[in-house]
């Protein structure tokens, strides 16, 4: 099930389900081990003897944030047979590791009820259910869970009762699914107060709506009730975490979370007039908090932390766009830390690997080590040289002498020195790796675009630190021999275009894989080729006309043929689902090329349309159905949010120049920029209804 409503602080990340279910916790290292294993806490409401949880039918929910560029979720939740509706705020603490709720209940009815609000806890500390122990402290009248130096203690109290802690208790077994637990004692409106257990445990707590249990809501009436989870490496700094947040109060922390978000997006505030009404803003602001929100204190950027997924990890690639998504917006702090990690990562071999662990260690790989039967490294080149070019484009924007001082010699050096040599002699190309998309062994435009990106960042960085020039020049030449090597063996004359692969069928030979793949678009965003270069032009008409999806959900595909989590209906028309990484792409493609503003138009049409998409908190997936528009695979994916704001500051970018240009001509374009907006805002509208925006 696809996640949204991240919230996390770089020590303490949780997200939710689609039913308003606490999903997955992740404590110290985003990604590395689901303190939940993924089994769904429960949220429920008791009203003069029914129960209801949050994931049963008869619940309607409106789940998004407060604000487009705040951290603070505000789900909506009404249960009409109930009479009830419950409004929650959740945050993490932006300076500790809090996780705090604030939920009103709301009696819908016409006359007084007995109302209270269960929550049910299951950690699988570790990623695992042995050994944990759950019980109940009677000083603070809170539920501790622990294992080894993970320590989790659950509080709260219902505003105007005067009193700090649970109300209702009880601690005891449950089971890998969740099926079972204690959450089944809560049916009759009464938890029988069991202590504490051991191993596969679980516990639930409640809170009544005023002082003492069984005292009524009045009709209309609205009961608020705090709630808070403190974690920390000891049953001390659990304690002491608490105390401080029982003095502080859940209010203040929402408001500090607020505050802290304010000051991140700050430098990254834009004027969006040139953008149709507030849905590009909205997705832009949303797309940094939740780019923030998968990152690591330490440095990691995951690819996702929907651990049945299995994305928790970082892919260099992914996190090399996240990277330079973020210092396109002015946000520099979370690249220049993702830098000296995946240098300390990449300290044993000068390639970086598929995907590494959030603490740095190697993670797990499906890459084999022999392919056709002969020895074969299991890499995709691509990594390593689109972190060099991330890094190039980096010190770019940024003084960072500091930082390239540091990783210069284990990180630059090292990984521009191996793409020289990791060359066939003959063709002059890099030789066969994994692809863009990890399913295909061979010679890849992708892969040949991004070392020579790599290259080209590697000689701008030799450059800059110095005493390193030789290396700048040998480096250089070796980029500008591997972009002539790709004229030769990736341009088709029969096509009109390039083809995406080299695959080898005897020794020392290769034949072209001329599939249309999106993944072409790596000649012209990582500094190989203008994106104006009449064969790179041709190739982006070609990739528009073959990966289009001509549903009503419209957007692009990764490449012909497409079959990852495809459906068995509805093929027409869908060369594979609609990846958003695709379709903006595309558009960066058209905003490098425009040599008018006019010429922007078909970028704001993809822009608008990713703005059309995601859930209600604009939380976009990997990919959706090209038939409903529903998430497929991971959600939120960074991938696909940093894509949003690498197209929105290229649009920007690039619009600025050409209005510099107007300017100095004399000329004026058709439209002023405001106006454009306001016009196109109601053409987009239409063509995103029907798939005609690509």
């Amino acid at each position: 099930m696809a996640r949204t409503l991240p919230i996390a602080n770089g020590r303490l990340h949780l997200s939710f389900d689609q039913l308003y279910r606490v999903r997955d916790i992740y404590h110290r290292h985003l990604g590395l081990n689901n303190q939940t294993g993924g089994v769904p806490w429960r949220l429920g409401v008791w009203v003069d003897g029914a129960l209801s949880w949050v994931q049963d039918e008869g619940w309607r929910r409106e789940l998004r944030y407060e604000a487009h560029d705040s951290p603070i979720t505000e789900a909506r939740l009404t249960n009409e047979s109930l009479g009830i509706e419950m409004v929650a705020n959740d945050a993490v603490a932006p300076d500790c590791e809090a996780f705090v709720r604030r939920i009103r209940l709301t009696n819908l009815s016409d006359e007084a009820r007995d109302i209270r609000l269960f929550l049910n806890s299951r950690f699988r500390i570790e990623d695992n259910a042995d050994s944990v122990t759950v019980f109940y402290a009677p000083d603070r009248r809170a539920i501790v869970h622990y294992k080894s130096d993970h320590w989790f203690s659950e509080r709260g109290t219902t505003e105007g009762a005067g009193v700090i802690g649970v109300g209702q208790f009880t601690c005891g077994e449950a089971c890998h699914f969740g099926t079972w637990g204690t959450w089944q004692d809560a049916a009759d409106g009464w938890l029988e107060g069991n202590p504490v257990a051991q191993g596969d445990a679980d516990a639930t707590i409640c809170f009544g709506t005023a002082r003492e249990f069984g005292e009524k809501l009045a009709a209309g009436e609205t009961a608020t009730i705090n709630y808070w989870l403190a974690a920390g490496s000891t049953y001390e700094d659990v304690r002491s975490l608490d105390e401080q947040i029982a003095r502080e109060g859940v209010g203040s922390i929402i408001e500090r979370a607020r505050e802290a978000a304010r000051a991140f997006l700050s430098p990254a505030r834009r004027d969006f007039s040139a953008l149709p009404d507030n849905s590009a803003a909205n997705l832009y602001h949303r797309s940094l908090l939740t780019l923030s929100a998968l990152a690591d204190e330490n440095g990691a950027i995951v690819a996702a932390a929907d651990s049945a997924e299995q994305y928790g990890y970082v892919w260099p690639r992914d996190a090399a766009f996240v990277a330079n998504a973020l210092d396109r917006a002015g946000l520099p702090e979370i690249p220049r830390r993702f830098f000296r990690f995946i240098a300390r990562a990449a300290r044993e071999r000068p390639w970086l690997w598929q995907k590494y662990n959030a603490d740095g260690t190697l993670g797990a790989s499906w890459h084999p080590w022999v392919v056709g039967g002969a020895p074969a490294l299991p890499v995709q080149e691509d990594e390593t040289g689109l972190v060099l070019w991330a890094l190039a484009e980096h010190c770019r924007l940024y003084d960072e002498a500091d930082l390239l001082g540091e990783v210069y010699e284990s990180l630059v050096a090292r990984g521009a020195d191996w793409m020289v040599e990791y060359r066939d002699g003959r063709t002059k190309l890099p030789l066969p790796s994994w692809d863009l998309w990890e399913e295909r062994w061979g010679t890849h435009l992708w892969t040949c675009a991004a070392a020579v990106g790599g290259l080209r960042g590697a000689a701008s960085l030799a450059e800059r630190y110095g005493a390193a020039k030789k290396d700048a020049a040998r480096w250089r030449a070796v980029a500008d021999e591997i972009a002539g090597a790709i004229d030769r063996h990736f341009w088709s004359d029969e096509l009109g275009r390039y083809v995406r692969s080299l695959v080898p069928v005897a020794e020392g030979e290769a034949e072209q894989d001329r599939t249309v793949d999106v993944s072409i678009c790596g000649l012209f965003m990582l500094n190989c080729k203008p994106a104006a270069d009449a064969r790179v032009a041709a190739t982006v008409a070609a990739i528009r006309s073959a990966l289009t999806v001509k549903t009503a959900v419209g957007g692009l595909a990764r490449y012909e043929g497409d079959k990852y989590q495809r459906g068995e209906e509805g093929s027409e028309g869908v060369p594979g689902n609609p990846w958003f990484v695709c379709a903006l792409w595309l558009a960066q493609a058209v905003i490098a090329a425009a040599q008018s503003r006019e010429k922007l138009e078909p970028a704001r049409e993809v822009i608008a349309w990713a703005c059309a998409q995601g859930d209600a908190a604009k939380i976009l997936a990997e990919q959706i159905d090209p038939q409903t528009g529903l998430p497929l695979s991971v959600a939120p994916l960074t991938w696909s949010h940093a894509e949003v704001v690498r197209v929105i500051t290229a649009y920007f970018e690039r619009d600025s120049e050409l209005s510099r240009q107007t300017k100095t001509s004399g000329l004026s374009d058709a439209k002023p920029a405001a106006a454009t907006g306001r016009v196109a805002g109601k053409q987009i509208f239409k063509t995103a209804r029907t798939a005609r925006l690509l």
